[in-house]
């Protein structure tokens, strides 16, 4: 049977990450909230964007804090992924960085 090589990826990393996202998470929250409580309407694009934004966002804080929970669990330092899980990772940093410096109606993910 074949083995799955593991990636060793420090947990400092993802805590790296989580602190450059949680802004993001929350500034993407805050938006859509003013867009239903009519303080800053959307077009419909640009609330998608939105949606679609804080679900990665979600999926990516979580999967995060279940990585730091794993290797304060194990009293590590250092976790081994799995290729698929680093890919699942790049990708949902990449999609939030990237979907954070598009322009949203008057304001973007970066103001502060």
């Amino acid at each position: 049977m074949k083995e799955d090589k593991h990636i060793p990826v420090k947990v400092s990393v993802f805590e790296r990450i989580s602190k450059k996202m949680k802004p993001i998470k929350n500034k993407v929250g805050s938006l859509i909230e003013g867009h239903y409580n009519s303080s800053s309407v959307f077009p419909e694009r640009d609330l998608t964007v939105l949606l679609e934004l804080q679900v990665s966002c979600t999926i990516l804080c979580n999967f995060l804090d279940e990585l730091k929970e794993q290797a304060t669990e194990a009293s590590t330092d250092e976790l081994q992924l799995l290729p698929e899980e680093v890919t699942l990772l790049t990708t949902l940093v990449t999609a939030v960085e990237s979907a954070s410096t598009h322009g949203l109606g008057n304001t973007n993910l970066m103001d502060h």
